[in-house]
């Protein structure tokens, strides 16, 4: 549909999602302990995450949730984080910095037992992260309505940042632990092509993604001649 967003529902789109799903399950063929639950239509990350908790085992105590256009190109050590969960029941979840920089900390830092640096900030985020199962659900999945969960959870965190505030990962700071590839075309170039396209209209463009485009180098003035189509 014109306007929208997200990817279009065409064929082709279809036929790149079914092959996916594909090299998925025969790269996962041989490990019993993976399981790949499809959605017949794009369901949203929220609810995606809902669907992947009620299928956990009771006794699993922790999870990774990772997006699949957010791949990891830093080491972490993740045997440090959950070590470090174990001995500190208030890290409830562990965030890793991106491209943009972490402002705004909450304090009550951690130092683990090997020297890597914990700090809370008031920055939650639905991008890669470690967290708490009891977490999401008694506190988490609760309160969002929204497709993406951190546009709900923004606010609570400022509220009562030491509960809901993330710990960071190295304090947040140094070289992006992840690079965002945008599989959905929503952001700078790849959104401006598909202005281009006739895919999305320029009118349903807020104010952020103009922001992000211009951030990023697309030529403003070209896209412009965009407002009218």
């Amino acid at each position: 549909m014109e306007g929208e967003l997200f990817l279009m529902e065409n064929q082709e789109n279809r036929n790149k999602y079914d092959e996916y799903i594909r090299q998925l399950q025969m790269h996962f063929k041989d490990h019993d302990n993976v399981k790949i639950l499809i959605a017949g239509k794009n369901i949203g990350l929220a609810n995606n995450i809902r669907r992947v908790i009620d299928n956990l085992s009771p006794d699993t105590k922790y999870m990774y949730l990772f997006q699949h256009d957010l791949p990891l190109v830093k080491e972490i050590n993740h045997t440090d984080i959950l070590v470090t969960a174990e001995a500190n029941d208030k890290m409830r979840l562990v965030g890793f910095k991106g491209d943009d920089p972490i402002q705004r900390p909450c304090g009550d830092d951690i130092v683990s037992e090997s020297g890597i640096f914990y700090r809370r900030f008031k920055l939650w985020t639905d991008r890669n992260h470690f967290a708490r199962i009891d977490h999401y659900k008694n506190d988490i999945l609760p309160q969002v309505i929204s497709v993406f969960p951190e546009d709900n959870m923004h606010k609570p965190t400022r509220l009562n940042c030491t509960y809901f505030a993330p710990y960071y990962y190295e304090g947040g700071k140094g070289d992006p632990y992840y690079k965002h590839t945008d599989a959905s075309e929503r952001y700078g170039f790849k959104l401006f092509e598909r202005v281009k396209r006739g895919e999305v209209a320029y009118s349903s463009l807020s104010k952020v993604n103009i922001m992000v485009m211009e951030r990023m180098g697309v030529n403003m003035t070209e896209l412009e001649t965009y407002k009218s189509g």
